[in-house]
This record gives C-alpha cells, structure tokens and sequence, in this order.
C-alpha cells in the first residue's frame, strides 16, 4: 500500500481485510497514508496475531504514535520484528525519544530503525542512545535524518 495515500475511509476497511491474513503476512507497508484513531486501533488489534512479520513500515501514516509505541513496546506484539519504520509519526523529543530506545532494546530481532522526518532533536536522540544501550539493542541500522539533531 505505500504511497497510495489512502484515507481513513479507505484505511479502515484495508486493515480490517490485513487482520483476516493476520497469521501469513511477513511484510507491510501503509507509508503515506492518513488513517485516524480508529484505524489505530485496528492496526493495533491484529499485531499479536501479526506472528510472522518481519518488516512493518508505517512511515508518514498519521497513527496514534503513543498507542502504536505502547504495543510495539510488548515484545509479545509482532514478535519477528526486524524492520521498522517510524518516519514521519511525529515524534518528539526526549520522552519519545526515550521510548523507542526502550523498545529497540527490548526487540532482541530489531535490525532496522528508520526514525526520518521527526523532531526529536538533539535531547530526543541522546535519550534514544542511553535507552538502547543495551546488550540485547540488536540494531545494525538506525537512520534519524530530518530531526533537527545539533552538535
């Protein structure tokens, strides 16, 4: 679905039909959509029977970024996760930045972090570096450009 700019209207009944193919998908893509708290909600619904997915790009879709952290940060909730893109989602920071450095560490298969187009400056990457320092941080590539980060 990237780049097809779909709506809530559409969005709903999309993620409604990913949730029936819940248990097979091994990749996703949504980027560039625009889906609302009930699309949240409902992409949030099937990630514990998302069991084999590997890559989850979520890259400029106008989730819910305090639902979507709090469920990816349950290791039980996509538990194959490699890939993750977190573009675009409007975080800022040091609480966010903190947050996802704590669920980088968690995430023991987490290789990929693309974390583009937020704001979570400076502050927001060094609270990002303390959380993930940790010898279960599994990542291999982080990118973080467009984010304001200083010296």
């Amino acid at each position: 679905m990237s780049s097809s700019r779909v709506a809530s209207e559409g969005g709903l009944p999309m993620i409604k039909a990913l949730q029936a193919s819940a248990s097979t998908l091994v990749k996703i893509n949504l980027s560039d959509s625009m889906f609302n708290e009930e699309c949240t909600n409902a992409l949030l619904e099937s990630f514990p029977r998302l069991e084999l997915l590997t890559d989850l790009v979520l890259r400029d879709t106008g989730l819910d970024k305090d639902a979507l952290l709090d469920a990816l940060g349950e290791p039980t909730n996509v538990p194959q996760l490699a890939v993750l893109d977190l573009s675009g989602l409007e975080l800022e920071g040091e609480e966010d930045g903190a947050r996802v450095g704590a669920l980088a560490a968690k995430r023991l298969r987490l290789h990929k972090l693309w974390l583009d187009d937020n704001e979570l400056e400076s502050d927001g990457v060094v609270a990002f570096a303390k959380a993930a320092k940790s010898p279960t941080c599994m990542l291999e590539l982080i990118s973080a450009q467009t984010n304001a980060i200083g010296q």
